[in-house]
């Protein structure tokens, strides 16, 4: 039904509303599909840039232990490559002072496990023996491994073990994929590796320097879309190319004059320094050692830093549960970009955490403000073209949880009123509640014969705060005396904004309330419960108390000459309130904790993740501590969002597989964070479990 404006025709308001003009239903829809597919495509975009960075430096660090592995296998004698033992003391020591357990999957391959860059690497090595035809062909032992190559035999070779082939074959994972890295060489008697040597790798189109193939090499043009390189190996009957120490599959090009060209797609790769090689290999298969150059790409500034998300948390508790130090935790993506130098976190203008050569990607900020909303600033440092160190910044602020204001109490007047609360307090007469003062002029109180009245109020408060409801929930407490020799009865009374809220149990005057037994020479405190209802408190809301003395329907007496005593922290008058925030300070916590024991040693970690709701928050981050949230306890981090950082392995990950074998026995507690609260979990079930921090 239309209204009319006041005044108007009938027919005026309606004509103006059908008039006005606006977007149709059909116009709305398509702007939001423009949209939602714009945002999919710029997600997509950062999601598949950060798993190429996670990707290219597993890559590296597979292609870097490889060649440790060869070069140790260079430097033995000829003669002990592939003799009982030969091997295993390199594979032990691969970490100084931290021996490996090395295994043998075969007679003539050994295998370990190492970490490297929080990376968890499989490597083994294995060797074989080559029988060249180029001397005709001998009796192969049974006592040695032939490769593959080798399986013809003769009786024209005395002495047919010509070379040795050592090849190192490195396994991981990324991102639940497995990766495998796999380089040989292959060593003749006088300890040379067999195969024609790369007599040259260059940039070939651009060039990429002056004059060409005189490093440093930088690419810098954003709109390139190829790099060409070419490679010479002058009898080489193959060349093989390889980005990061992994072997390219395609785009290379043979040019039938002892060169080769390799065809790098540099548009879909992020800024970052490239290893690109070149292996010779000769008609049996025997591959020369590679030769490298390194190319930079530079074409502009990195992203800012992704998915920042953190808040106020407690750590290095005396135990183990809540409570501790308050600090604020900062966590965002590893950048995808290799040309990325370190990350810097400010609180204004100060540094609390990293810097130019910084890639941790966390931030525990140890002194924080302890109230109001904080602003952070993550810079990501990275260099340019030139070599200058640049950056860019991404904001990000955080509100520290709701502090329940400091209770005071003091005696102003003995009715109840908002201007004797507001009013200023006269010297001696404020309170403390539970800090120690020295005594004033109202040190103690005599209630008199005509039951006067003492009046209390507490200070205003000054957020939003909320008060639980429920039967005997809120507690008085006070230290009396009583030289009478009856008990005497006093009456206490809650005002908010100086109306009743309730009186002692609920029942006004009610005659059991705060009894002063008989003869009570000595100070002693006593307590009465009061029933409250649920309310919220809005900033500027203020609570009063009345004690009120009076006759018994029993015959008792009046509390003359009853003192009560707040003199003192020995002797403090408390009112405790059941108060909470009003809004919750982070997410529920996890639940179904449990731990497996795997055959490698390793435990593997799994819970249920909390509810939320659009009040309550649902994690960003889970931090894992085992045995107290001292940060030296911290066993490593999920991420609840995103797949990029630490080891979650994928969006909504609520599992980690840790590489410590001790711990995690059922009774045992542990803690799992959520990056506001900690939570203290008991290991509920063998093999292991665990607990959210």
């Amino acid at each position: 039904m239309a209204t009319n404006t006041p005044g108007a025709p009938m027919g005026r308001g309606l004509f103006a509303l059908r008039s006005q003009a606006g977007l149709t239903l059909v116009e709305v829809m398509v702007a939001m599909t423009l949209l939602l597919v714009g945002l999919v495509g710029t997600i997509k975009l950062i999601d598949v840039g950060s798993a190429s960075q996670g990707d290219a430096r597993a890559r590296e660090g597979a292609t870097n232990l490889a060649r440790e592995l060869l070069e140790d296998a260079h430097d033995t004698a000829y003669k002990q490559i592939g003799a009982s033992g030969w091997f295993t003391p390199v594979m032990q020591n691969l970490d100084p002072g931290a021996p490996h357990t090395v295994t043998t999957p075969s007679g003539n391959s050994v295998q370990t496990t190492v970490t490297r860059r929080s990376v968890a690497y499989t490597a083994k090595v294995s060797w074989c023996s080559v029988d060249d035809s180029k001397d005709g062909y001998g009796t192969h032992s049974v006592s040695i491994t032939w490769c593959s190559d080798s399986g013809t035999t003769g009786l024209t070779d005395p002495q047919p073990e010509d070379f040795k082939r050592v090849t190192a074959t490195i396994t991981y994972s990324v991102n639940g994929n497995s990766k495998t890295v796999t380089q040989t060489v292959t060593f003749s008697a006088t300890g040379g590796i067999v195969a024609q040597t790369v007599s040259s790798l260059c940039p070939k189109t651009p060039p990429l320097s002056t004059p060409p193939c005189t490093p440093p090499y930088t690419i810098t043009d954003g709109t390139q879309t190829d790099q060409t390189f070419t490679a010479a190996a002058n009898g080489a009957a193959d060349m093989k190319f390889s980005v990061n120490g992994v072997e390219v599959t395609s785009g290379v090009t043979n040019n039938n004059d002892g060169t080769w060209d390799f065809d790098w797609a540099v548009a879909a790769v992020v800024d970052g320094t490239y290893t690109i090689g070149a292996t010779a290999v000769d008609a049996l298969g025997n591959r020369s050692q590679t030769k490298t150059i390194q190319v930079r790409v530079a074409r502009g500034a990195p992203l800012t830093a992704q998915n920042v998300t953190g808040g106020y948390n407690y750590v290095n508790p005396t135990g183990v549960g809540n409570g501790g130090q308050l600090v604020v935790e900062l966590q965002w993506d590893s950048n995808p970009e290799g040309s990325v130098t370190g990350y810097e976190v400010l609180r204004g203008v100060t540094t609390v955490c990293g810097g130019q050569n910084n890639l941790a990607n966390s931030c525990i900020d140890t002194s924080p403000p302890t109230s109001g909303t904080t602003a952070y600033t993550v810079k990501t440092w990275y260099q340019d073209a030139n070599n200058n160190a640049q950056s860019v910044t991404t904001p990000y602020s955080v509100t520290a949880p709701p502090v329940i204001p400091t209770q005071y109490w003091w005696q102003n007047a003995q009715t109840i009123s908002q201007t004797n609360c507001a009013a200023p307090v006269t010297s001696g007469g404020r309170r403390d509640l539970v800090s120690s003062y020295s005594p004033g002029s109202l040190a103690t109180w005599t209630n008199a014969a005509n039951g006067n009245t003492i009046v209390g109020c507490v200070a205003p408060f000054t957020s939003t705060v909320s008060m639980n409801g429920g039967f005997n929930n809120i507690t008085f407490s006070g230290y009396f005396k009583n030289t009478n020799s009856s008990p005497c009865n006093l009456q206490v009374e809650l005002y908010l904004n100086g109306s009743l809220m309730l009186i002692g149990n609920g029942y006004f005057f009610s005659p059991s309330n705060l009894v002063i037994p008989a003869n009570t020479t000595a100070f002693t405190q006593i307590s009465e419960n009061l029933t409250s209802y649920s309310t919220t408190f809005v900033s500027g809301d203020q609570l009063s108390v009345s004690i009120i003395g009076f006759n018994t329907n029993g015959g008792g007496v009046k509390c003359t000459n009853t003192t009560m005593n707040y003199n003192n922290s020995t002797n403090p008058l408390t009112i405790t309130l059941p108060l909470t925030s009003a809004e919750p300070v982070g997410p529920n916590k996890p639940t179904g904790l449990a731990v497996t024991a795997n055959a490698d040693g390793t435990r593997t970690l799994t819970w249920t993740a909390p509810t939320s709701s659009s009040i309550i928050p649902a994690p960003d981050f889970y931090r894992i501590y085992r045995d107290g949230t001292a940060t030296s306890n911290r066993v490593d981090t999920t991420d609840a969002i995103n797949t990029t950082v630490a080891t979650a392995s994928s969006a909504g990950a609520t599992t980690l597989t840790v590489a410590s074998a001790t711990g995690y026995a059922a009774g045992q507690t542990v803690l799992v964070g959520t990056g506001s609260t900690q939570d203290a979990m008991t290991i509920s079930s063998a093999p292991r479990t665990r607990t959210p921090s």
